[in-house]
């Protein structure tokens, strides 16, 4: 495939390539670089279907986060994330994606169910999402206060799209919606730090929304 460096190994296996891609981001501050945008949805799409060993898996999250990933890295992790993801397509006006941190808060309030209430009284449709007893802070999660409100936080991509239309606020839980994704939770939480995938899955807008608001968290 394009997009590889010099040293592109000769077997194009995944395990291979693999290998390749920790090599160069991993070297230190003066030898590494930045994937390209392809190269790193082949990595994720990797990642994704278990393509790659576990301790592949967990190595290549953690060099990137030291090295801290490119503009170009997260599209193209986003990419492939999109593409293994279930989205749907609301038809209403102006939608909001509210993207708080999954691993939840612990030492600050959980304020956006309440501003996205706020913001569907308003007039403004809304869709969070998020995941339950997710690490490596488990902290509490903006799908526990929606439950604990009475909202369905298990609901399937059809029935989010429904409610969106029809009561303008949906919540799409990462198990239904991004199952590839939501089967790497052992692996984030055995290698105890925030990775790329905490930052992507508040951007990946699998509801198209014409308009995002991200929830901060430092690494």
């Amino acid at each position: 495939m394009s997009g590889y460096g010099k040293d592109r190994p000769a077997d194009d296996t995944p395990y291979e390539r693999m290998r390749f891609y920790i090599r160069e981001v991993g070297q230190g501050p003066k030898a590494c670089r930045d994937l390209t945008r392809e190269e790193a949805r082949d990595a994720m799409e990797m990642v994704l279907r278990r393509e790659a060993t576990p301790a592949q898996i967990g190595g290549f999250l953690l060099v990137e986060r030291f090295k801290g990933e490119s503009a170009e890295e997260l599209l193209g992790f986003a990419d492939a994330i999109r593409a293994h993801a279930h989205q749907i397509a609301p038809g209403v006006d102006g939608l909001l994606d509210i993207g708080s941190p999954y691993d939840g808060r612990k030492r600050s309030l959980v304020v956006s169910p309440a501003a996205s209430i706020v913001a569907c009284a308003a007039g403004v449709p809304v869709v969070m999402h998020g995941e339950r007893e997710m690490g490596p802070k488990h902290g509490i999660p903006v799908g526990d206060v929606l439950g604990a409100l009475g909202l369905d936080v298990d609901a399937r991509p059809e029935e989010v799209q429904r409610s969106i239309e029809e009561d303008g606020f949906g919540y799409m839980r990462s198990a239904r919606f991004v199952p590839n994704l939501y089967a790497l939770k052992e692996v984030r939480e055995e290698i105890a730090l925030r990775s790329n995938i905490h930052t992507i899955e508040k951007l990946y807008n699998l509801a198209g929304a014409s308009y995002s608001l991200i929830g901060l968290t430092h690494l």
